[in-house]
């Protein structure tokens, strides 16, 4: 038993690497098309001048790695939710509020908004640090990738996360219209559209890290069982 113990979950993190490896350089031609169209693009569709558009282009290089280590704490919070640690994914988003605000009041003289960006990339470095350290301690989870041995469940999962991808994409897709929208309205609108959207993203927030995805690892257990 604790052989075939070892055994499974040596493939489940060669596939949860393999996933993670694939995810990586889809996250990045994406990204990369984002920060070129920001860059060169964004003052053609908006009514942002040239100079703006640089500065956004700006904070998203900035904020860069909350963006390719986000691919990463999904995987590993997954992980957690395997082997019933529901714990560490309800709180690690505090690791990266805490750099952020950390930077917001030890650094807005000098860096100006910039502190804001900086805040989110360090803060979820430092997250990433901690989450690979604990789930290394706390979980059978290696590094590693044995790619002839998950390339084929790798692309089944993608077949099947497909609809999925396509769905969560577009949903994730109205924040940043309306943010577009509310920017023709001048200056500062964004911000307070911003603002409203937090305050509903709270209790939606509640809701998908306090039950939904316990529900989810329960589920999943019981299904393979």
């Amino acid at each position: 038993w604790r052989f075939y113990h070892l055994f499974w979950m040596r493939k489940l993190s060669y596939f949860a690497n393999g996933v993670c490896w694939v995810s990586f350089w889809g996250v990045l031609v994406c990204s990369v098309t984002v920060w070129l169209f920001l860059r060169f693009g964004l003052f053609h569709v908006s009514h942002l001048s040239y100079d703006f558009s640089q500065f956004v282009a700006a904070i998203f290089l900035e904020m860069s790695p909350l963006l390719f280590l986000g691919v990463l704490m999904a995987a590993a919070h997954s992980l957690f939710y395997t082997y019933k640690i529901f714990w560490f994914p309800a709180v690690s988003p505090l690791i990266r509020s805490l750099g952020v605000i950390l930077f917001l009041f030890a650094a807005p003289r000098i860096m100006g908004i910039h502190a804001a960006g900086w805040g989110f990339g360090i803060g979820e470095i430092v997250k990433g640090i901690v989450t690979f350290y604990l789930l290394q301690r706390l979980t059978p989870w290696k590094w590693g990738i044995h790619w002839p041995a998950v390339a084929r469940k790798v692309k089944d999962f993608y077949a099947q996360a497909a609809f999925q991808i396509l769905a969560i994409a577009a949903t994730s897709l109205i924040p940043l219209t309306d943010q577009w929208f509310a920017s023709w309205l001048g200056e500062g609108k964004v911000s307070l559209l911003t603002y409203a959207d937090r305050l509903v993203f709270i209790p939606y927030q509640l809701v998908l890290m306090g039950f939904i995805q316990i529900f989810h690892a329960d589920w999943s257990d019981i299904y393979y069982q």
